[in-house]
C-alpha cells in the first residue's frame, strides 16, 4: 500500500518493517489492535529480506540497485539461515507456515574446512557431532558431549530467557547464585568466548569452528561477555533436529508471512513511507509525520524498530528529552566488527576439497573457511580494530543446496560473510566504494584454496555489499552493523539501549522500542518484537491470545 491510500489513524503505529516490528504488529493485530506499519524502503523486512537478481533501487542512492546480479537468482541480503525462529514461540504462535514461511532443514548448523583438506561438521544430532570431533580429539568429543548435556538440562530456561524481558543484574544474581550450576552460568556470562574455548577444548579444529560459528553476533571471541553466546547458542542447536533452517524461497518470506498475518487481521503495511518525526504532545507519543508531511495518528502507542540515535535524537527531538537520557543515547556504540558480503550467481555450487574425505560437506549449507587456529582469528580481529582490510575469513552460505527455488533450474546462489571493519584506516568508510571489488577478489581467491571451482567462469554475476552499502540501504545498520548496536556486556540486558525504564518502554509515554537495539537484541528470532508486543499488551490491558514463555529458574 502507498502512503497516499492509507488511513490517517491507527491504534498502534510501528516505525520500520524489520522482522521484529512485523512480529510485534502481528501479535497485536491478532489481539484486535488496528496496526499500521510504515517502511521507508520499497520492500519490507529490514535485515530479513530477499532480493531478486534484477536488483531493487534504494531511495536517495542514485545509480545503485541492491542485490543486482541476474534475473531469477534470489539473494538474502543479510539474514540467510535461521535457528531461533524455529525454536521459540513466534513461528508456532503466528502459524507462519500457513502465511508463507515454510522451513527446510538438513540436520546441521555449519561446517568448517581447513587447509589440510580436513573438515568438521556441526550436526544437530549430538552423537553425530561428537563422532566428527573424535577425528581430531577423543578428549574434546567427550568434553563437548558432557558440556552440552550439562546445559541441555537448563536449555528450556535459556530459551525462555531469550524470549522474556531482561532481569536486573541483582535479580539475575539472586536467581542463579544459590547453586553451583547457577554460579557457573553467571561466570560464563562474564567470560570471553576465547577463554571458555581454551579452557574446555584442545583441538584447533573444534576451537575454530565454535569461534567462527559464534561470530554471527559480530563480536570478537576475545571480548569479555561473549561467553553468553557460548552458553545460549550451543545447547539450543541440539534441542531438536529441526533447528537451523532455510526459509523456502528466501529469508524475505519470513517477513512477508508476518506482514500477511497483520493484513489478515485488519492491519496495514505501507512501503515508500519514510517517518520523519514522532509526534509528541504533553510528553506522550500520539502519532508520526512522514517525509511528505502526511501525519498519522496513533491512538494508543507508537513503537520504533529504528536504532536509538535516530529514534530519539532525530524523530523525537532533544528538546523533549532529559539531558541524562540524551547522554545515554549519545554513548550508544555500534557493532565493533562488520561484514563485507559478496553475493554470487553460480553455474554450479562450490566443490569443496574437503568433500573428498567427508562427502557430507557437499550437502552442507553454511561452511566457514580461512582460519585454522585461534591465532589466525586473532590477526583478523586485530586488523578489524585498527581499520586494516584483513585476510578473508568468514562463513559461506549456499541456500540452494537444500532450496533450489532460490535460483534458476540447475543454478545456485551463494554469499560470503567476510569479517572486516567499517572504518578503514586509509580513506575512512568512503574508501569502501573504491576497494570493495578488489576485496571481493581477495575473498574469492581465498575461497578457491578450499573450493577450486570458484573461478570467474563459474561465477555468472556478483554483487558486493560493502559495510558502507549496508549503511546506505538500511538506516538502522549504522556503520554497516547488522545488529544495530554492539553486543558488549554494557549494552545488553537492562542496559540495551539505555537504563532507567522498564524494558521496551521509553521516557516518552506510549512510545516503545521493538527492534534489535532493544533488549533481546538482533538475530532472526523476533525475540525483541515478541517481548515488545507483550509489554504493549500489558500497558494497554489487552487480553493476550498467546501464552508467554516463563523464565523461572525454580522450575
Amino acid at each position: 500500500m502507498t502512503a497516499k491510500s492509507l488511513s490517517s489513524e491507527y491504534d498502534v503505529v510501528l516505525i520500520g518493517s524489520g522482522h521484529n516490528a512485523l512480529c510485534c504488529g502481528a501479535y497485536l493485530a491478532k489481539a484486535g489492535v488496528k496496526v499500521g506499519v510504515f517502511e521507508r524502503l520499497p520492500f519490507i523486512g529490514g535485515g530479513c529480506v530477499t532480493v531478486d537478481g534484477e536488483g531493487v533501487e534504494i531511495p536517495g542512492v542514485k545509480g545503485h540497485k541492491i542485490g543486482k546480479t541476474l534475473p531469477g537468482f534470489k539473494h538474502n541480503m543479510h539474514s540467510a539461515i535461521h535457528s531461533w525462529i524455529n525454536m521459540g514461540p513466534v513461528h508456532r504462535d503466528l502459524e507462519l507456515d500457513k502465511y508463507g514461511a515454510r522451513y527446510l532443514f538438513h540436520g546441521r548448523t555449519m561446517a568448517m574446512v581447513y587447509e589440510d583438506g580436513s573438515s568438521l561438521i556441526h550436526w544437530t544430532d549430538l552423537d553425530r557431532t561428537c563422532k566428527e570431533i573424535e577425528k581430531f580429539s577423543r578428549k574434546d568429543a567427550k568434553e563437548y558431549k558432557d558440556w552440552i548435556n550439562e546445559y541441555m538440562a537448563v536449555s528450556h530456561l535459556l530459551l525462555a530467557a531469550f524470549y522474556s524481558p531482561p532481569l536486573p543484574d541483582s535479580k539475575m544474581a539472586e536467581m542463579f547464585e544459590g547453586t553451583y550450576e547457577g554460579r557457573e552460568m553467571l561466570k560464563i556470562f562474564k567470560s570471553s568466548m576465547r577463554n571458555l574455548i581454551l579452557e574446555r577444548f584442545e583441538s584447533d579444529q573444534l576451537r575454530v569452528l565454535i569461534a567462527v560459528e559464534s561470530a554471527q553476533a559480530l563480536l570478537q571471541d576475545d571480548v569479555d561477555g561473549t561467553g553468553m553466546i557460548f552458553a545460549l547458542l550451543y545447547p539450543v542447536f541440539h534441542m531438536k533436529e529441526e533447528v537451523m533452517g532455510i526459509c523456502e524461497g528466501g529469508s524475505g518470506n519470513l517477513s512477508k508471512a508476518m506482514a500477511n498475518v497483520i493484513t489478515a487481521n485488519g492491519g496495514t503495511v505501507v512501503t515508500n513511507a519514510h517517518v520523519e518525526n514522532i509526534i509528541v504532545e504533553a510528553g506522550k507519543a500520539t502519532g508520526i509525520e512522514l517525509s511528505d508531511g502526511t501525519k498519522i495518528k496513533a491512538k494508543q502507542a507508537v513503537a520504533s524498530n529504528v536504532e536509538p540515535k535516530q529514534t530519539f535524537l532525530k524523530m523525537v527531538g532533544e528538546e523533549v528529552l532529559e539531558d541524562s537520557f540524551i547522554r545515554q543515547i549519545n554513548r550508544w556504540r555500534y557493532d565493533e566488527m562488520v561484514v563485507c558480503t559478496p553475493h554470487l550467481a553460480l553455474n554450479e555450487p562450490p566443490r569443496w576439497k574437503a568433500a573428498e574425505k567427508n562427502p557430507e560437506i557437499a550437502n552442507t549449507v553454511v561452511i566457514g573457511f580461512g582460519s585454522n587456529t585461534l591465532d589466525d582469528l586473532q590477526e583478523i580481529y586485530n586488523d578489524c580494530r585498527v581499520g586494516r582490510l584483513p585476510d578473508p575469513v568468514g562463513q559461506s552460505v549456499i541456500p540452494t543446496i537444500i532450496d533450489p527455488s532460490q535460483a534458476p533450474p540447475g543454478k545456485h546462489t551463494s554469499l560470503l560473510w567476510a569479517f572486516c571493519s567499517y572504518h578503514l584506516a586509509e580513506g575512512g568508510p568512503q574508501k569502501w566504494d573504491e576497494v570493495k571489488e578488489a576485496y571481493a577478489d581477495r575473498c574469492l581467491s581465498e575461497w578457491r584454496k578450499y573450493a577450486p571451482n570458484m573461478t570467474p567462469d563459474n561465477i555468472l554475476a556478483r554483487y558486493v555489499h560493502s559495510p558502507l552499502d549496508i549503511e546506505r540501504d538500511n538506516i538502522s545498520m549504522v556503520g554497516g552493523g547488522i545488529m544495530s548496536g554492539s553486543y558488549s556486556t554494557d549494552q545488553m540486558g537492562t542496559y540495551r539501549p539505555f537504563h532507567g525504564y522498564p524494558p521496551y518502554r521509553t521516557p516518552i509515554e506510549s512510545l516503545y522500542i521493538c527492534g534489535p537495539s532493544a533488549p533481546n537484541g538482533g538475530g532472526c528470532g523476533a525475540a525483541a518484537g515478541y517481548s515488545a508486543a507483550g509489554a504493549i499488551a500489558d500497558d494497554l490491558k489487552l487480553k493476550r491470545w498467546w501464552k508467554p514463555m516463563e523464565f523461572n529458574i525454580s522450575k
